[in-house]
């Protein structure tokens, strides 16, 4: 009796192991697949200028430390319409998604 459940234990570690194996190469064709990415590059992609949109980063930063928040309000969002900055209190704390 002993053997016969060794031989049932053996065969449920085999299958294990193959789920596993099998599901680590989909995973890893997963990936790869999506990793491979368009090879159509059209003129917006091209002509991206780094320096440009560095430099509009920092301006943009510059404006908000200039701006004097009352105290415990901290900027949360602008608007999409709008261009002001949306001030919530320091406790209404977002993770960002």
């Amino acid at each position: 009796m002993q053997g016969k459940s060794m031989n049932i234990y053996r065969e449920r570690i085999s299958m294990g192991a193959k789920l596993q194996v099998s599901g680590l190469i989909f995973m890893a064709l997963f990936l790869l697949i999506g990793c491979m990415g368009s090879k159509e590059r059209n003129e917006s992609n091209l002509n991206f200028d780094v320096d440009k949109q560095l430099d509009y980063c920092v301006t943009q930063s510059e404006k908000t430390i200039a701006l004097n928040f009352k105290d415990q309000m901290i900027p949360r969002n602008v608007a999409t319409n709008s261009s002001a900055w949306r001030l919530v209190e320091y406790k209404d704390w977002t993770s960002g998604f």
